[in-house]
């Protein structure tokens, strides 16, 4: 069954692939191929592709495509195409496929200007009218032509013409019908840096174009040239290699220098750092034995303190007992004191009181004087003081 390419079904098939089924202008890729296509058709919308891809369907025309003028990529290979007409409205096209179709004649090719890269391979091409059509084409640079049926040297002179950097006839029978098929295609194609299956060197193409200026005694000679070219070359290196590996020695023998004398100043740099820890071991452990001995200094002025505090405690309870006792022999000295002088007074009270007995009598004994005059006498009266004189209150 093959694809609806209806604007529905496109349509159905950008959301399948998750591309922009609303906005079909948007898609930049789209992939058609293996879809059973007879027809071009129904892309109007989708003006903003730059690849399309049909291959491996059955179309038989180009047609339907004047809609996508940013196209670049068209890859329609293995499809029933006859002719490339139709590609006259894609001004931008780079790339296009058409590989493995029935194409008999490239006259549509003379629009494409901005061409770049075509594949024809496996069609049927060959007259030189069939390519003469890919002169028009003035950006291309890469042609497989293989697979054809090219067998005219007036075809090859034509293909010969294109500035091409890669050019595929592998398989047309004018590759083994033309001699030095490859030699000639290097000496009328400069620019080609690829050729059929494979590359192109240098020498190859000054071996060509020795070739043929003097055919094979010249392509010998430059043969020759190359090979001694090459034995200098390779002295060159050779020397440059040495002259590398005398430089790479030299640098290698000036990193182990350097390594050793970093490895030197390593060493004396950990020296230093295990001398200076060192010296910080040896301040922190003279901080901690001032520190310890000044723990201990303080520790014995505190217990020196103690010892003086206590001391001084002890000072002044004994003074305070030595007071007290003091005290209380001061008073005991008062009272015995106090005791010694009431004895005095009490003996001295006696003492008058018998002297003042005596005196009365006396007085007594003497009857024949009168008492007044008794008491106004001197003698009586000092006496009769003395007796009186009595304190009793002591």
């Amino acid at each position: 069954m093959s694809f609806d390419m209806s604007p529905a079904g496109l349509k159905k098939l950008c959301r399948e692939k998750r591309l922009y089924a609303s906005l079909p202008e948007l898609n930049e890729v789209l992939h058609l191929h293996h879809r059973g296509i007879v027809e071009i058709k129904g892309l109007e919308e989708y003006t903003g592709l730059k690849t399309l891809h049909l291959e491996s369907n059955a179309i038989l025309k180009i047609k339907g495509l004047d809609c996508l003028m940013n196209l670049r990529c068209l890859y329609l290979n293995q499809n029933l195409l006859e002719d490339v007409e139709g590609l006259d409205k894609l001004p931008r096209l780079e790339a296009l496929d058409l590989a493995d179709n029935q194409i008999k004649c490239l006259k549509g090719l003379s629009c494409c200007q901005c061409l770049r890269q075509l594949n024809l391979s496996g069609n049927m091409l060959c007259l030189e009218e069939d390519v003469a059509h890919l002169t028009k084409c003035k950006s291309l640079q890469s042609l497989d032509i293989s697979r054809n049926k090219l067998d005219n040297e007036e075809s090859l002179q034509i293909i010969q013409s294109l500035r091409l950097t890669l050019l595929k006839m592998s398989g047309n029978p004018i590759v083994s019908t033309i001699p030095y098929y490859r030699k000639l295609c290097l000496v009328q194609m400069p620019t080609l840096t690829y050729l059929d299956e494979s590359p192109v060197s240098e020498h190859e193409r000054r071996l060509a174009r020795a070739w043929a200026e003097g055919g094979n005694e010249e392509e010998t000679s430059m043969r020759e040239t190359i090979r001694k070219e090459e034995a200098h070359q390779r002295e060159i290196h050779r020397q440059a290699f040495e002259a590398m590996i005398e430089e790479a020695t030299a640098e290698l023998a000036e990193n182990e220098r350097k390594q050793r004398e970093a490895a030197e100043r390593a060493q004396e740099e950990r020296a230093e750092a295990a001398a200076r820890e060192e010296q910080c071991r040896a301040e922190i452990a003279a901080r901690e034995e001032a520190k310890r001995r000044q723990e201990i200094q303080e520790q014995r002025r505190a217990e020196l303190a103690a010892r003086e505090e206590k001391r001084a405690a002890e000072l002044v309870a004994v003074e305070e007992e030595l007071a007290a006792e003091l005290a209380a022999r001061e008073k005991n000295l008062s009272e015995e004191w106090i005791i010694e002088r009431l004895e005095c007074a009490d003996k001295e009270r006696k003492f008058k009181k018998e002297l003042q007995e005596r005196v009365l009598e006396r007085v007594a004994q003497d009857k024949n004087v009168a008492r007044p005059m008794l008491w106004g006498t001197k003698g009586y009266k000092s006496l009769w003081e003395i007796a009186t004189n009595i304190d009793d209150s002591t």
